[in-house]
């Protein structure tokens, strides 16, 4: 990790939070990463590393390398400047330093503590949901075989899904859903311990009934009919989810005794399921016990249907209060998650920083090797010649060399701009160690002319 001036890490974006859908368009509308890494180099010059994510709700970039804020900024007006004329934001042309309004930009430690929550879907639309994780893959996987993500990028990203893993099995942040469709089968389970063997009826053929009928099908459902006031319609529906099987509505109301759960899911305002409907219903069905789901509103299944023995009627205000209740169970879920992120972020800057202390404390041991070794082989050689040197001149002479820079910066009183983070940063301050890398030593030479600055670069 660079120093405390520089940045290791730039996560910026656009989300549902701060961006409203019209004008994220025009950034939704990049899709290939070939297009974000030629922006980059356009604004940079620099081949830098990142990971471009894209969903229906953000458009963020993780930047891996030296770049600056008003750097982050241009690239994202330059990525969307093409579109700004076809979604109608030419506002946008006209005073580009309006994106910083819609913009969130995070780096290091922060930006590290955002990829991680974003990826455990803790600012997403839905808290826990595990769309994001396959999607931030996704676009990882991409962005790695294209050469645009590379050693940074994969040390990041490796320790992103290893900590998204660890916030799913130390935590309930994925269970307890909160959408209808998982309000339904959780419904079912207060009744039903599986579903596996059940016979279920699902009435209407809109959105929410395929919803509900994919949620069946996926907890192990094997016999599922789908029922509606046209025909066609349902038939429509059960052809595209290729499980389930069209059924007449009246002909269906007239059987309703063979199905174990059934769920209305239907549009109009005429009551569907009466006590009238389920005549003899409790003699046919022989105790066994029986669900009915009514997710429309208004409703479609009459109260008095719940006064059938061995029936049980729920209503959408009943899956509103299991819901909710899910709601209150992944925010205390996302709590946990927030503490596993700030320890996981904790533990990898202190890596970080160690790691840089470590290679400053080799390179403070390389130069002061070299420095000793420079004067003891002087002291042998002008020994040799016969010279009688004594050995606190030696280390007098070493010791100089050491406190050189530090004594030019107590003479100068140089103040710290930024206080040193790190035992590494210190050091770097106190002994300047990235140019004592470049000293030459060269032997035999009188004292003033025995240490040159190599000048690559004037040359």
């Amino acid at each position: 990790m660079p120093n405390s001036n520089s940045h290791f890490m730039f996560y910026a974006g656009l989300h549902f939070k701060t961006c409203p859908i019209e004008i994220r368009e025009a950034w939704n509308a990049v899709t290939h990463p070939e297009t974000v890494q030629d922006c980059i180099y356009k604004v940079t010059k620099q081949n830098l590393e990142f990971v471009n994510i894209g969903t229906c709700n953000r458009f963020d970039i993780c930047i891996f390398g030296k770049v600056t804020r008003s750097q982050v900024l241009e690239i994202f007006y330059q990525l969307a400047l093409p579109n700004f004329n076809k979604y109608n934001l030419t506002h946008l042309i006209e005073h580009p330093e309006k994106i910083s309004n819609y913009l969130q930009i995070y780096t290091d430690a922060n930006a590290l503590k955002h990829l991680f929550k974003i990826t455990a879907s803790l600012d997403s639309l839905v808290v826990g949901e595990q769309q994001i994780l396959g999607q931030i893959k996704s676009a990882f996987k991409k962005c790695s075989e294209l050469g645009f993500a590379r050693k940074n990028a994969h040390k990041i990203f490796t320790q992103n899904f290893r900590v998204a893993k660890k916030i799913r099995n130390e935590t309930d942040i994925g269970k307890n859903s909160v959408s209808v469709g998982h309000a339904v089968i959780d419904t079912t389970h207060q009744v039903f311990e599986s579903l596996h063997a059940k016979k279920i009826l699902i009435i209407g053929a809109g959105s929410m009934a395929k919803i509900i009928a994919k949620n069946f099908f996926c907890h192990g459902v094997k016999s599922l009919y789908i029922a509606n006031r046209t025909f066609e319609k349902a038939e429509l529906l059960a052809n595209d989810l290729q499980f389930a099987i069209p059924q007449k509505l009246i002909e269906t109301l007239e059987q309703i005794h063979q199905y174990d759960i059934c769920v209305v899911a239907a549009s109009g305002n005429e009551i569907i399921i009466t006590n009238e409907t389920l005549k003899n219903f409790k003699k046919k069905r022989q105790g066994n016990l029986t669900i009915f789901i009514d997710v429309s509103v208004p409703r479609k299944i009459a109260s008095d249907v719940n006064d059938i023995d061995n029936t049980f009627v729920f209503y959408i205000d009943d899956l509103d209060k299991i819901m909710e209740q899910n709601r209150s169970l992944r925010q205390q879920s996302a709590k946990q998650a927030e503490h596993i992120i700030e320890e996981e972020v904790q533990n990898y800057i202190h890596l970080c920083k160690q790691k840089e202390n470590l290679l400053h404390v080799a390179k403070m041991h390389r130069w002061l090797k070299k420095t000793i070794t420079y004067e003891v082989e002087r002291y042998l050689y002008n020994s040799s010649r016969g010279k009688n040197i004594l050995p606190n001149v030696v280390a007098d002479a070493v010791a100089k060399r050491i406190v050189s820079y530090s004594a030019q910066l107590s003479r100068l009183n140089t103040k710290l701009e930024t206080p040193p983070q790190t035992v590494g940063e210190m050091l770097e301050f106190l002994f300047k160690l990235s140019e004592q890398e470049e000293l030459e030593f060269t032997k035999n030479k009188p004292i003033e002319n025995v240490i040159q600055l190599k000048q690559k670069k004037a040359r």
